[in-house]
């Protein structure tokens, strides 16, 4: 089934563990879920694949991120999470983004996978646009969520510190995720 194809993945990449472990003790009921689940592990571990034909890609960034998630304007939940970009021609670059807030959703274990898109205006290439879409996996169920997110590099450098915002929404819930991350090129 569903954690055959997943285990089969695991094989092929050499992604540790650990990161398997959260998409075998989801609920992949559906075959729509399950479906996006791997086109957002796939955007998260292939970004070269999306940039293959493009000149001018110029790197890579992996991020840290910290901050709260308020779920449902219910309160703020601690939330940690990790990112990586590959740049494109211009502006633009494609990632992945890895969430987890403990005690997020209604009191459940919270984790959120999403591909995105990023813009970076020439004449601001500090601001950072970003739009995603992924699945968030608690015990209540899978949900499809969307996400408009906006960054601003405070500083750069062999580190750069990204204060952000996101909105996050879809299945008639929202989510407001505030934090900073500090990113490193490689």
């Amino acid at each position: 089934g569903h954690v055959a194809q997943i285990l089969l993945l695991e094989t092929t990449t050499g992604i540790p563990d650990t990161f398997f472990v959260l998409i075998k003790e989801s609920h992949m009921h559906d075959k729509k879920t399950l479906t996006l689940l791997i086109l957002t592990v796939l955007t998260l571990l292939l970004p070269g694949v999306v940039t293959a034909q493009t000149a001018g890609g110029s790197g890579n960034t992996f991020g840290v991120f910290a901050g709260v998630t308020d779920f449902d304007r219910g309160g703020t939940n601690p939330t940690l999470g990790l990112e990586l970009d590959h740049d494109l021609d211009g502006p633009w670059s494609v990632g992945g983004v890895v969430e987890y807030s403990s005690s997020g959703y209604r009191g459940s274990n919270s984790t959120l996978l999403l591909g995105t898109l990023n813009y970076r205006p020439p004449e601001t290439p500090r601001l950072k646009f970003t739009g995603g879409t992924g699945v968030e996996f608690n015990r209540y169920g899978d949900d499809i969520r969307l996400r408009l997110g906006i960054g601003y590099d405070v500083v750069t450098g062999p580190v750069t510190l990204t204060p952000r915002f996101a909105f996050d929404f879809g299945n008639s819930r929202e989510n407001l995720v505030l934090g900073a991350t500090a990113y490193f090129r490689f």
